[in-house]
């Protein structure tokens, strides 16, 4: 590993173009119905040899993170259990200890606003598992890393693609949507945090139908914006 170059790989925003709520598990959570794409802006994630395990978060939106979030800022040994990031670098060596790379530095940039609904601390997660992949000798398949993101968070296996998925279940049964058109938008975030669980709270429905049929292929953009509708975080956080 020593004479590994430093390797990078993007984590992207998330966007939900669409999300349906069709029911309510026992253990909490909720049984989606959804569209997600991913947008060209994201984090950063470099893997490169070290002397010891090393987390380092620096960028624009590194102070929005702390111990109390899916992230931390990696100042505080005690506090880097709890972050994706560092989950997704153990579990890969729990599972392919022999495969594993050594110690190892990772340092994320922090482009995206933390607790944005734009699946931040999932992309970075993800990021881990591709960089890990690809470090590790031999490296595994993709499907074992689908398997392996779905330990760590609902959102981790649409992340590990990065690409326009049709997600089910808990969100962790993804489909990828071949033909997807580019779709330009602006993401306003207004410097609140808004959390998800906070806007499955409001919903004032909990048992609602699946999507509607969908075309083969869209013809440009402008037939996903009726996607973009959520009301319960609008409701929380009213656009100006």
């Amino acid at each position: 590993m020593e004479s590994v170059k430093p390797i990078t790989e993007p984590a992207p925003a998330k966007l939900n173009l669409a999300l349906h709520v069709l029911g309510q598990r026992p253990d909490g959570y909720h049984d989606l119905d959804g569209m997600v794409a991913f947008a060209e802006i994201g984090d950063e994630l470099t893997l490169s040899a070290a002397r010891n395990d090393t987390f380092v978060v620096r960028g624009e939106f590194a102070s929005g993170l702390d111990q109390n979030s899916e992230h931390d800022t990696g100042k505080s040994p005690g506090d880097d259990a709890d972050n994706l990031v560092i989950k997704a670098r153990d579990a890969f060596r729990a599972t392919y200890p022999k495969a594993a790379p050594p110690c190892i530095l990772l340092e994320l940039t922090k482009n995206l606003p933390v607790a944005a609904g734009i699946g931040g601390g999932s992309a970075d997660a993800a990021a881990c598992l591709r960089l890990m992949g690809r470090a590790a000798i031999p490296a595994p398949g993709n499907g074992q890393l689908v398997a392996l993101a779905s330990r760590l968070g609902a959102d981790v296996p649409m992340c590990l693609s990065s690409r326009p998925a049709r997600i089910s279940g808990i969100g962790a049964r993804v489909q990828l949507l071949a033909g997807f058109p580019a779709l330009y938008a602006v993401l306003i975030n207004p410097g609140a945090k808004l959390l998800s669980k906070q806007v499955f709270a409001c919903l004032t429905k909990r048992t609602n139908p699946p999507l509607p049929e969908r075309p083969a292929r869209f013809a440009n953009g402008g037939e996903l914006v009726g996607w973009l509708k959520e009301p319960p975080a609008t409701t929380l956080r009213p656009l100006p």
